[in-house]
């Protein structure tokens, strides 16, 4: 993150920050080649089939939960005018703030799908990859985090009540095991915001290179201290414990 968009007025970055689970989606859509011209009865329109689950999960948008999101590409599109095209393909990915509700979520955008291929004739193969689950936090790894940042000069909230929009693979460890996915402001621009081009530039930089490191040591030192400090682990522990069993 840039630390022009901090946690919070005055802090370079957020120690604890929930995220959204998310599972990606791949539908493949199969019907039949013929004339475009002299007999476009004899095909079945994968590019129709593809345009129909893209219209309905845009459809879709009006009924979902404010904080559910769904984004998508199409990966295989026709490149010829005349010929009814045989295959096309789509990827989504869906995001919202729970696994339940992303189970949920995930089974309208799949009947989206199934839905086009009906309505066109066309065969639909959906795979995906294994999802996301949302972060847990752990509050002493996050304030110990915190703290470690400030011996350093640097100001981190120790956790925000605001979700992360973006999912995470950590969040499937901090289900698994206590966890930190800490995320500290680097020196740059306002524009320069995550997955826009001109945020490439800004982690390249020296300013940004000597805060990753100001972070990774303080990283460091929060891992040696619940290795080292029976006390601190046994909070940890049961911060642990408390986040699992509110699930």
């Amino acid at each position: 993150m840039s630390e022009r968009q901090p946690g919070a007025e005055g802090f370079l970055g957020i120690a604890g920050q929930t995220s959204n689970a998310n599972v990606d989606l791949v539908a493949e859509f199969r019907g039949k080649n013929a004339h475009a011209a002299a007999n476009p009865w004899d095909g079945i329109n994968a590019l129709d089939a593809v345009v129909a689950a893209y219209n309905n999960t845009s459809m879709l948008r009006q009924q979902m939960m404010t904080d559910d999101r769904i984004h998508s590409c199409i990966l295989k599109a026709p490149s010829i005018t005349n010929a009814i095209p045989e295959y096309t393909k789509i990827k989504y990915s869906v995001r919202s703030p729970s696994l339940a509700r992303l189970e949920a979520l995930e089974a309208r955008v799949r009947a989206c799908i199934n839905a086009a291929g009906m309505t066109t004739g066309c065969e639909v193969s959906i795979t995906a990859d294994s999802p996301y689950a949302e972060l847990r936090l752990n509050s002493p790894l996050c304030v110990a985090f915190a703290a470690e940042m400030e011996i350093r000069g640097v100001k981190v909230l120790a956790t925000s009540q605001t979700m992360m929009q973006g999912s995470t693979d950590m969040g499937n460890v901090s289900h698994a095991m206590p966890g930190l996915h800490a995320m500290v402001g680097i020196p740059g621009p306002s524009s320069a915001f995550p997955h826009s081009q001109n945020f490439t530039i800004v982690p390249g930089t020296r300013d940004a290179h000597l805060r990753i490191l100001e972070a990774a040591k303080s990283l460091a030192m929060t891992a040696w201290l619940a290795l080292m400090d029976d006390g601190f682990y046994a909070e940890v522990r049961r911060d642990f414990a408390k986040q699992s069993m509110r699930w």
